[in-house]
């Protein structure tokens, strides 16, 4: 049904009796609806399927993200909007997970055209989390697998839109100084790499 675009999808999954299993079903298959209504551009659709939708905090501040993204050029205010609900949905998912730092990239890769200042305070929360949590390499996926009989469908979260390297590369153009300090406070080898090598090439 949800290769088919069917919405009555969610109508069985609610008839689900397993709890676990339900949220994780209606998870996925909101976020595949929204997904599919950034494919299309329906920003309207997709920002109410966020504000609606059975998603997890990662799931909707992604989906804030991505619908951003599309508005920046014509709905400017929006889209600013949207960022800063993203921001207030990554303060709500647990400390001890690589998503908060990948979904402020994120967040800083649509704020680095439009609001500098903002993208730089961003980036301080990145170096936060990142120096939090070791897992974090500036160029991490979030996989949500859904089981079922006879195989398995992923719906990820990642790619050139959570890009540090990106994010950086801009940033530097901005304040090449400022760049290069802030890439010394990463704590851990893999991301101080990253964005480093990010300021060599924008040099």
């Amino acid at each position: 049904m949800l290769g088919q675009g069917d919405e009555r999808a969610r109508d069985i999954a609610d008839k689900i009796e397993d709890v676990e299993r339900r949220t994780e079903i209606r998870q996925h298959i909101d976020f595949e609806f929204i997904q599919r209504a950034i494919k299309r551009k329906a920003t309207s659709e997709a920002v109410r399927l966020a504000q609606t939708g059975k998603l997890s905090n990662t799931q909707r501040a992604s989906a804030y993200i991505d619908v951003a993204r599309l508005l920046l050029k014509t709905e400017r205010q929006e889209a600013l909007h949207l960022l800063e609900e993203a921001v207030r949905e990554v303060n709500r998912i647990e400390a001890n997970k690589p998503d908060r730092a990948l979904l402020l990239v994120g967040i800083a890769n649509q704020l680095v055209a439009v609001d500098r200042v903002r993208a730089w305070e961003i980036m301080g929360e990145v170096v936060k989390e990142s120096n939090r949590f070791e897992g974090f390499t500036g160029a991490n996926t979030i996989h949500f697998p859904l089981m079922t009989s006879s195989s398995v469908r992923f719906l990820n979260i990642g790619g050139e839109n959570f890009s540090l390297t990106n994010v950086f590369r801009a940033l530097a153009k901005d304040d090449l100084y400022r760049a290069v300090e802030v890439a010394k406070t990463f704590k851990h080898e893999a991301p101080r790499a990253t964005v480093t090598l990010a300021v060599a090439s924008s040099i």
